[in-house]
């Protein structure tokens, strides 16, 4: 779609209600307008202005730089116009003294031919006169030598005789003679006339050629200055234009680049062309840039959230290991999971839900590593969910249960970047939803919550007794209460007369059944519990004082309890707490196994036991046995349930969590 400002900037207040909190803000920029977006609050302000709209700023004095260059683009087209006018110019000079050079050649060749036949007429008549006048004297001579030779002839008859056939014969002789002079000499007349031609035409033709081979290396020459000429023309008009258009293409690619390093938080610059999608990131807190009859949308992540600072969770404190907790911060927590995981195959999928939180909810696994039919179950699921909103992990949690009204904790928690890497290198799936500091792990079981990271940074054979110590501080707090109220109502003969005489002397006045005086007193914990937690600190632990000493003891004195009762109920809850991720559902069973007792005694507390522990064999979440590896009984991974082994000797994968890659070490 293109963007038009005006019309989106009624669409966007339409979309909002009209609210005070959406600021629009327009400015020019780059030779068009552009408009900023973003909710007043969510958005800083400052980062806006310097990091969006000032460098804008700049990239309009880019364009107005690239306005210039456009200008000497003409200045220099100027320049080759009249580069060409000056080469007509020449080649019109050049033209006209060719045409003079060849009439004054022509005129110099017909003048030298005239020259050459003036010179052969003038040679011919000289020659024709000296032959005349040598025949002439030639003949005298003849006759006066002919006279004398005669002149003593007696008979003259006989003489004129003689004479007229000597006369002939000397005429038949000197024609003869005068015919071959006269036909040498045109013989050689022709010779020398036919060589004087010859030697003018060589002449000529040197000439003609020495005058037409220096044009010609002339014009050569200036074809090739003139090509040279036009050829630095083409190359300066290529460069030219080369340099306009790689300028232009940077100025380009500087815009593209500037808009995507506007911002300076860790997420990037991203594009959108949906109207819809661009309201829901507005509302997410991401400003929105808008240029004049662009084709899309850019939208920036400079959040001004408040967000809480990296510590230790209260609910995971350790002598020994990482302290660092997870945040409210969704890419705070991504970067934690990454920094201990730097491998590619860690993979990390985002997916929006709620229709008016619109929660960014990403599931992480290890490609490899972690079950493809469990990760895809998993995003199945969370994509078929179309609720209001998702403000905490929690409630993506009731999704993803395989038993919608168990009483089981189905879906492992942690607020350690440690621990759920940990869980991911052993092929679980975490659910990571932004604004909740809790990790949801799948597939989960009961022997999770047995262990603390702490038993990895410690001596096995501590960790092994500290294990031993949380499953008997847990069965001691389910248990014992139950165990208890079957002795006092219908096992008392079990119990030592001595410490039976002090019971019945404790409960003898109290106006309460043993198990309702259990029943009472753990509700009375449960109660101060709840206050402490919700009040604040200092007044919390002031509270707990308050009601474990100085309550108890004025109950106890009053007649409304017993002292064993109070001794037992606080030993039960002193005891649950050693594995405080499964307080909510064994306070459940501690109080199932209280009423199995007042009702049928051990019968009851042992029958609802074993009730119990089938119910919790029946669940198989995820394809993850709930008490495995001891139901069913894997032996591999007994090397870290109670009992605790080494990082060496454990070189497979937990085989009772799904997982395609077994081997954790060679």
């Amino acid at each position: 779609m293109r963007v038009d400002l005006n019309g989106l900037k009624k669409e966007l207040k339409t979309a909002f209600h009209n609210s005070e909190d959406l600021t629009f803000r327009e400015f020019y920029t780059g030779g068009v307008s552009a408009a900023v977006c973003f909710i007043d609050g969510l958005v800083d302000k400052t980062s806006v202005e310097l990091n969006i709209i000032n460098r804008l700023m700049k990239i309009r004095f880019e364009n107005a730089e690239q306005g210039n260059g456009n200008a000497e683009k003409e200045n220099i087209n100027t320049k080759n116009e009249n580069k060409n006018t000056e080469e007509s110019v020449f080649n019109d000079t050049e033209k006209e003294n060719e045409t003079a050079e060849w009439t004054q050649f022509n005129n110099t060749k017909q003048e030298n031919e005239t020259a050459g036949r003036t010179q052969f007429n003038n040679t011919k008549q000289e020659n024709e006169t000296a032959e005349r006048t040598q025949f002439n004297n030639t003949e005298k001579e003849s006759k006066n030598t002919k006279k004398e030779q005669f002149g003593n002839i007696e008979n003259k008859n006989t003489e004129e005789s003689v004479f007229n056939d000597t006369e002939k014969e000397n005429e038949t002789a000197e024609r003869m003679q005068f015919n071959n002079a006269k036909q040498e000499n045109e013989t050689a007349e022709r010779m020398q006339f036919n060589n004087a031609k010859q030697e003018n035409k060589n002449t000529e033709q040197n000439v003609f050629n020495n005058t037409e081979q220096t044009q010609f290396k002339n014009a050569e020459r200036e074809n090739i200055n003139t090509k040279q000429e036009n050829e630095n023309t083409e190359q300066n008009v290529f460069n030219n234009a080369g340099k306009e258009k790689a300028a232009a293409e940077k100025a380009s690619k500087n815009y593209a680049e500037s808009l995507k390093s506007i911002i300076t938080s860790a997420e990037t610059a991203a594009a959108e062309t949906d109207f819809g999608a661009l309201v829901g990131r507005i509302a997410g807190g991401e400003a929105a840039l808008f240029i004049e009859n662009a084709d899309e949308f850019y939208l920036f992540a400079i959040k001004n959230q408040p967000a809480r600072a990296i510590s230790e969770p209260p609910t995971s404190t350790v002598l020994k290991g990482p302290r660092e907790g997870f945040t409210e911060d969704f890419k705070v927590n991504t970067v934690l999971l990454r920094k201990r995981l730097k491998t590619e195959k860690f993979v990390i999928e985002t997916l929006k839900i709620g229709r008016y939180t619109n929660t960014t909810v990403a599931v992480a696994h290890i490609s490899g590593i972690a079950d493809p039919k469990i990760v895809e179950k998993i995003k199945r699921r969370l994509e078929n969910i179309d609720v209001d909103g998702i403000i905490d992990s929690s409630y993506l949690a009731e999704f993803l249960k395989e038993r919608k009204y168990s009483m089981l904790k189905q879906i492992g928690v942690s607020e350690k970047p440690d621990i759920v890497a940990a869980k991911l290198l052993e092929g679980r799936v975490a659910v990571i939803s932004d604004g909740s500091p809790i990790v949801l792990t799948i597939p989960f079981i009961l022997l999770e919550d047995l262990q603390d990271s702490a038993d990895y940074y410690k001596n096995d054979v501590r960790s092994f007794f500290i294990r031993l110590v949380r499953i008997f501080g847990e069965v001691l707090a389910m248990l014992l209460p139950g165990f208890y109220v079957a002795v006092l109502t219908r096992h008392y003969q079990l119990l030592p007369v001595n410490f039976l005489i002090s019971i019945i002397t404790s409960v003898r006045e109290l106006p309460f059944t043993a198990e309702i005086e259990m029943i009472f007193v753990l509700l009375l914990f449960e109660i101060l519990n709840e206050a402490g937690v919700r009040m604040p600190r200092y007044v919390g632990m002031s509270l707990s004082l308050i009601g474990a000493i100085i309550l108890g003891d004025t109950a106890v004195k009053a007649g409304l309890i017993s002292s064993p009762t109070v001794l037992i109920a606080a030993m039960s809850n002193i005891g649950i707490y050693c594995i405080p991720d499964e307080i909510a559902s064994f306070s459940l069973f501690r109080l199932a196994l209280v009423l199995a007792s007042s009702l049928f005694g051990f019968f009851g507390l042992i029958l609802c036991s074993i009730a119990i522990a089938a119910y919790m064999l029946t669940y198989n979440g995820y394809d993850a046995p709930y008490l495995a590896p001891f139901a069913p009984y894997i032996a591999e991974d007994i090397k870290d349930s109670i009992d605790k082994r080494g990082l060496l000797g454990m070189k497979e994968r937990p085989r009772s969590i799904p997982n395609i890659n077994r081997r954790r070490q060679k």
